[in-house]
């Protein structure tokens, strides 16, 4: 990732140079500000002429969705002992340990992240069919990371410790009636995935390429000839074939999976290799 964000800049700056050689006949840079479907992002433009600019800068979306409302399986027995008391006689020992004394205490739901991967920079350059009017054709290449999707889920930071402790106390207390805390694995289109190879984590990345060559259409000037102006986008990017991948080995075969119970990811496949973007942004002129 380092290496291609490097010769991102080397590349724009190579082009921005070539555009101050010729600003003696342009003589306009702008910054543009804008928001769309891929993200919020912030562009340099340099006028080469009264037809082509080119513009260099970055989008990022910088957002994510968050749960950890879904009841962990395999946890009934847990419950059914803290609610009839079995766990009163170690008390002393639980709060000893740090372990919950009670089941509203105790860590019973997973939790499940859901973040965009598209942060990129980006070089494009605009075409003015008529240099009059605002009217353009845009092409050229985002370029950054290689994930259109991260999704994290999996049980809460420290229940693997918790679940531990509460199996070595109740090895101690045999005499107790303390219940063994056992996890059933996760079934996903019909794999059974031992989350504990990843310390009881369920992690996924859908891959796309590195580099997403660009093309698109619009109206209004990203170089405004007033001093402030507006400029509407409609393109697509070319992400590449897109693969479900994870740390795991067992949930990667079952995200994968063709004709699984829950879904088959390759059907949605072909509809992920290009991604639309809408922008709206608001362009200044510097000079």
């Amino acid at each position: 990732m380092k290496h291609k964000f490097v010769a991102f800049l080397v590349c724009f700056g190579s082009i921005t140079a070539a555009s101050w050689a010729q600003e003696a006949t342009s003589g306009r840079m702008g910054v543009d500000l804008g928001v769309g479907t891929n993200g919020i992002g912030l562009d340099l433009a340099v006028a080469l002429n009264d037809r082509f600019v080119v513009k260099g800068g970055f989008t990022m979306l910088p957002f994510s969705f968050h749960t950890a409302s879904n009841e962990i399986e395999g946890l009934d027995n847990v419950k059914a002992a803290f609610e009839n008391g079995l766990f009163k006689p170690v008390e002393s020992f639980l709060s000893a340990y740090g372990l919950p004394t009670s089941w509203e205490k105790m860590p019973h739901t997973s939790d499940l992240t859901v973040k965009p991967g598209l942060t990129n920079g980006r070089i494009l350059v605009d075409y003015h069919p008529s240099a009059n009017h605002g009217f353009h054709l845009t092409a050229g290449a985002y370029i950054g990371e290689s994930s259109l999707l991260k999704v994290g889920g999996g049980y809460p930071n420290g229940f693997k410790e918790v679940v531990k402790k509460i199996n070595d106390l109740r090895a101690e207390f045999s005499n107790f009636g303390i219940p063994e805390i056992t996890i059933d694995p996760p079934v996903v289109n019909g794999v059974s995935v031992d989350s504990e190879k990843d310390n009881y984590r369920l992690d996924a990345d859908i891959k796309i390429n590195a580099v997403k060559p660009y093309l698109g259409i619009g109206f209004g000037r990203s170089i405004p000839n007033r001093r402030v102006g507006v400029q509407f986008e409609l393109g697509v990017m070319y992400t590449g074939t897109p693969k479900v991948t994870s740390t795991n080995p067992d949930l990667e075969k079952a995200l994968n999976k063709e004709k699984g119970e829950d879904f088959d990811f390759s059907t949605y496949s072909p509809f992920l290799q290009f991604y639309p973007v809408i922008s709206l942004k608001l362009t200044g002129k510097i000079f």
